[in-house]
């Protein structure tokens, strides 16, 4: 699995270093999570201006950037979040999965974060709610097929 997180903020400070600080610890913690669960996660590296188009919706939208990355690591899905922030004490994550194969989003997780942005508790609580639900849309896909 192929992982990256976007900011999309709202509010009247957009991008302040503690909130840039928390998207990038998503994404590792997210990693943790999944790992405990038995998945091989590789994480992205992708330029500013791919985690924008993350954060807009557009990667999400049209995932080939982000499949064609994922098939050069041999992964079979992507993640793709976002932070949504409408206020500094609450935002929420999204983050949706992606079906290699079929270039489709077959699943999103979705987790409210409330408190500050420097709450690291806060955030590895939600970055593993994320992992849980991912999980559990893996597991009913592989029943499936």
């Amino acid at each position: 699995m192929l992982l990256e997180f976007g900011l999309d903020d709202d509010t009247l400070l957009p991008h302040v270093e503690d909130e840039k600080r928390r998207v990038a610890s998503l994404a590792p913690f997210v990693e943790k999570g999944l790992r405990s669960f038995g998945h091989r996660v590789v994480l992205a590296e992708t330029s500013n201006e791919m985690r924008a188009q993350i954060a807009n919706g557009y990667l999400i939208n049209f995932p080939a950037s982000a499949i064609e990355m994922a098939e050069s690591k041999n992964c079979r899905w992507v993640a793709l979040g976002k932070l949504r922030k409408f206020s500094f004490m609450e935002s929420w994550i999204r983050l949706y999965l992606v079906d290699v194969q079929s270039g489709q989003v077959v699943g999103h997780a979705e987790s409210e974060v409330r408190g500050h942005m420097t709450d690291d508790r806060m955030t590895q609580r939600t970055a593993f709610s994320l992992a849980q639900q991912i999980d559990d849309f893996i597991l009913e896909l592989r029943e499936k097929e």
